[in-house]
């Protein structure tokens, strides 16, 4: 009886040795996963906040393409306009010229 017992014994042992390791494997699993999620969550995380970033420097060049067409256009609106001044010029510059020419020749002191 006592032989019987003690492998009973021993096999109760083991049970319970394989037990504790199955245990122990399981929550170190358990928590390898966990810390594996908390890593995924916070790159992506970081990924989330760089793409806010990235739109909002796409929103701020939209807002300046924006302001470029609208002054492209006004700037189509007013060549017209940059002509008519550039003749006023033109033709003060050629009253200087002739105020010069003429006090070269001695008419104007």
């Amino acid at each position: 009886m006592t032989a019987e017992r003690n492998q009973f014994c021993g096999l109760l042992n083991l049970l319970t040795r394989n037990r504790y390791i199955i245990l122990l494997y399981a929550i170190t699993w358990f928590a390898d996963k966990v810390r594996s999620y908390i890593t995924r969550i916070n790159q992506n995380a970081k990924d989330i906040k760089e793409i806010k970033e990235m739109l909002n420097t796409e929103k701020r060049f939209m807002d300046v393409e924006k302001k470029l067409s609208v002054l492209e256009e006004l700037q189509k609106n007013k060549k017209g306009q940059s002509g008519t001044m550039m003749m006023w010029i033109a033709i003060i510059l050629l009253i200087i010229l002739f105020y010069l020419y003429l006090r070269s020749l001695g008419i104007l002191k």
